[in-house]
């Protein structure tokens, strides 16, 4: 291989790993290359390495292998990130909680504002304090500013107490991400800006060994070996630094964490035992209420308004019940011009086969007869026919108990009908 195309190569091997996990970067440095041969050859703590994680998703392996790099891609970065997510996503939860909480107390608030009940004014109930409809009306209305109050207490303890500490989780999470990146972040730093200073010497020392072969000897190649030796310590000491900055880092976020976990659990269990008194007290409340619709008498308001008005209900407007027609008094009740004549059962031939149907007839002083259906329809509807037995002719028929009127001067329609006294007094009439 040629002096250029090694220059080349190592340059691109150079472009490559400044775009590669600073543990890439790290195990191809602590490499070593047999003089003469030109192959790369893995130093012995590449046999402790890690399996390979092939079976884990792309995003997860780069983080495991970014661990300890302080950056976004590092595995604790993300995980303290995906911690404050998680608590961002509790306080988004319990903010909306109290809002439900305050919107229930504002809608309840405004449904027993509008409950009127006590009636005001006139009214014809017992009073509230009687058994009745008013005082179970009122049983409900205090059983649900109860409830307001409830939901109260839950929303100013979700808001004082559980949204704070959540903060407070956030703010410590917060810190606690800053002081991971500030112990480990320098080291990175140092360690990649090491490693690549590594790179660079070994870049000089194969330049040196390819003048060696061409007896261009500039350099000398052992002296430069000496210096990648060097600067391969100082990236162990840095490596090591790391390793035990890391295991420390380590140590620290499984006591953290599981102190966050107890807090998390303290605040979520604080405001569900909260809410669970406020239950419990609403339950009381509405036990309380159905006792009292258990004992409530059905019968009592009945009575109290029976007590009050049953003599009225009794005889409404004086009234007795007794009323009838003799007892009203009218202007020309007994006139001579509303006098009946005659009246009673008669028979009218009407239909296609001219049949006998039974009728009761009304004649009247004015000269009217009137033929209803039946003798109750006096007072019930207006007769069925009329005559005006000026504007007639009456005459008999062979039957002496029938006789024959006819409608003078009728043009259009029926104008004879034929009548039948139903026994001989009423025909001698």
């Amino acid at each position: 291989m040629g002096l250029s195309s090694a220059s080349r190569r190592l340059k691109t091997m150079r472009n490559k790993r400044g775009s590669l996990p600073i543990g890439t970067i790290v195990d191809n440095a602590g490499r070593t290359f047999a003089a003469g041969d030109g192959h790369a050859h893995t130093s012995p703590r590449d046999s402790s390495s890690p399996p390979a994680l092939s079976a884990l998703p792309s995003d997860v392996s780069t983080r495991i292998s970014m661990t300890g790099s302080a950056t976004q891609d590092d595995l604790v970065v993300y995980r303290l990130n995906s911690w404050r997510n998680l608590v961002k996503e509790y306080t988004d939860y319990f903010e909306a909680f109290a809002s439900v909480q305050k919107a229930s107390k504002k809608a309840l608030d405004k449904a027993v504002g509008d409950f009127s009940v006590p009636l005001k004014g006139e009214h014809c109930f017992a009073g509230v304090e009687r058994d009745g409809v008013q005082q179970m009306s009122a049983q409900l209305r205090d059983m649900h500013r109860m409830y307001s109050t409830q939901y109260a207490r839950v929303d100013q303890h979700t808001e004082t107490n559980t949204l704070r500490q959540l903060d407070a989780l956030r703010s410590e999470i917060k810190d606690s991400l800053k002081e991971y990146t500030d112990h480990l972040g320098p080291i990175y730093r140092r360690l990649r800006k090491q490693a690549k200073e590594v790179e660079d010497y070994k870049e000089k020392l194969v330049h040196a060994v390819e003048a060696y072969k061409t007896w261009h000897r500039s350099h000398d190649a052992w002296l430069i070996q000496q210096q990648v030796r060097r600067e391969l310590t100082r990236q162990a000491e840095l490596e090591n630094a790391l390793v035990k900055a890391m295991r420390a880092e380590h140590q620290r976020l499984i006591r953290w964490e599981a102190s966050l976990s107890e807090r998390l659990r303290d605040v979520v269990a604080s405001t569900m035992v909260c809410e669970r008194d406020s239950l419990q007290t609403t339950l009381s409340s509405i036990g309380d209420t159905l006792g009292f619709l258990g004992r409530f008498d059905t019968h009592a308001e009945s009575r109290s308004f029976d007590e009050r008005f049953g003599s009225v209900l009794n005889a409404p407007m004086g009234l007795t019940g007794n009323s009838s027609l003799a007892d009203y008094d009218f202007m020309h009740r007994d006139s001579e011009a509303t006098t009946v004549l005659l009246e009673g059962q008669i028979e009218r031939q009407s239909g296609v086969i001219k049949r006998f149907h039974p009728e009761y007839a009304v004649l009247t002083s004015q000269g009217y007869l009137h033929c209803y259906a039946e003798q109750s329809d006096l007072l019930e509807r207006n007769p069925e026919t009329s005559f005006h037995l000026f504007d007639c002719t009456v005459s008999t028929l062979d039957d002496v108990r029938s006789f024959m009127v006819t409608i003078d001067k009728m043009k259009l329609g029926r104008s004879k009908y034929t009548f039948r006294c139903a026994d001989q007094a009423g025909a001698d009439h």
